[in-house]
């Protein structure tokens, strides 16, 4: 369980690891790269930077609250919640995500609940979305019966299309992928946050699971400007630094 505002959070935000693109594409980066440094242009410009942030994460849900500040701006984005009630022949549940800085959910069909996305599906300006994410719903009778509703009860990687307001009437599009249990026996819905991403351009669609790849330390700055040579002496200190 994750808390808004309190060390807890502070500290799993500092933990969490960056990113590493393999080697056959830094190096692939690496040239592009080379390019504008080599002719004297900032590294940190549009053509340097990746489009895609990803944050890896692995953040437990059961019975609370947990929130995501899918840009690092220090503000939280959205909120997931797992929350319910009992008594003495029965209980409900229910789990839902809220936007807290003005966007929303991916939808289909204007449905309360939204999908559970597989890999590859489209998030984007095209998509229906909704400010309220009903994703996973319980209720447990002795005199009723089971229900369970929608497409979260029981699923591994799959994926929330996320949308957030960047201002002017533009958005920023992403996803947060999570594995959800659901068990009635104990009257919980527990959910894991594996991890999360947004495409850094405006109203410009991401995959699902689609990550990108980092950009370039700032120490290497001065070893771009030097082409392959560089990539050498890159490939020396990656070595290095390895054993």
């Amino acid at each position: 369980m994750s808390n808004r505002d309190g060390p807890e959070h502070d500290s799993e935000e500092r933990r969490r690891p960056r990113v590493k693109a393999t080697s056959s594409t830094f190096e692939r980066r690496w040239l592009a790269y080379a390019l504008a440094a080599g002719s004297s242009v900032a590294v940190f410009g549009p053509a340097a930077r990746a489009d895609i942030v990803y944050t890896p994460a692995h953040v437990n849900l059961t019975n609370g609250a947990l929130y995501i500040d899918i840009n690092h701006g220090g503000v939280n984005d959205f909120e997931l919640t797992d929350s319910g009630s009992k008594w003495t022949y029965g209980a409900r549940r229910t789990l839902e995500a809220r936007p807290l800085q003005g966007g929303g959910f991916l939808s289909t069909g204007g449905r309360p609940f939204v999908p559970a996305l597989n890999a590859g599906a489209v998030i984007g300006p095209g998509n229906g979305f909704r400010s309220l994410a009903i994703m996973d719903y319980f209720f447990h009778s002795a005199f009723s019966g089971d229900y369970l509703l929608g497409q979260w009860v029981h699923v591994n990687s799959r994926y929330l299309g996320l949308r957030f307001s960047v201002g002017n009437g533009l958005f920023d599009y992403g996803w947060a992928e999570f594995n959800v249990i659901t068990d009635i026996t104990k009257d919980t819905i527990g959910a894991t946050l594996l991890g999360y991403a947004y495409e850094t351009q405006p109203d410009v669609s991401i995959e699902a699971g689609q990550t990108g790849s980092p950009v370039p330390e700032p120490g290497t700055l001065g070893l771009l400007a030097a082409g392959a040579a560089g990539l050498a002496i890159w490939r020396r200190q990656r070595s290095r630094a390895s054993a």
